[in-house]
């Protein structure tokens, strides 16, 4: 959940606990070599056409430098993955879990370079396109362990630009 309610007092922008975090990544672990299966179960032409096309986002992102957007897209090609897949409940957990994500990243100042590396997207476009289903979850799950490792988990909480992140 993006925005915790809180009775008598308002609602606020979740701080995802250090627990919460890693929580996050563990059902990551499960679910995303799930997604990758079905999407490579249906994958078209189309499919990967998208993909590509959202890699060049990201890649032009990186370019300029731009890190939140960085962070964002990284999110946003994960939940494009489920949703390419066809299964909405895995899109909409998809969505609930990168949200998270992406705040785990800020609040405990993963550099964004080793959080999300350049090229691991790529190389699991490429092994979809390829239907490696077992190199694609592989990649993924190294994808995903880099994402945690990179997380500074027993540091204080810092404030996140969140206006930054989610914005269009």
């Amino acid at each position: 959940m993006v925005v915790e309610q809180i009775s008598q007092r308002g609602a606020f922008i979740a701080q995802p606990s250090v627990e919460q975090a890693r929580d996050v990544f563990e059902l990551r672990r499960i679910m995303e070599p799930a997604i990758l299966k079905r999407l490579i179960e249906t994958l078209t032409a189309e499919k990967i056409a998208i993909l590509r096309a959202h890699q060049q986002l990201e890649i032009q992102a990186r370019a300029l430098g731009d890190n939140p957007k960085v962070i964002r897209l990284a999110g946003d090609f994960h939940r494009l993955l489920a949703e390419l897949a066809g299964n909405s409940v895995m899109a909409s957990n998809m969505r609930q879990l990168t949200v998270l994500t992406c705040l785990a990243i800020c609040l405990y100042n993963a550099p964004v370079p080793t959080s999300c590396r350049a090229d691991e997207h790529g190389q699991m476009i490429d092994a979809i396109e390829s239907r490696d289903l077992e190199g694609a979850q592989l990649l993924m799950a190294n994808h995903l362990d880099h994402i945690e490792e990179s997380l500074r988990l027993d540091t204080d909480l810092a404030e996140p630009d969140l206006e930054a992140i989610f914005r269009m």
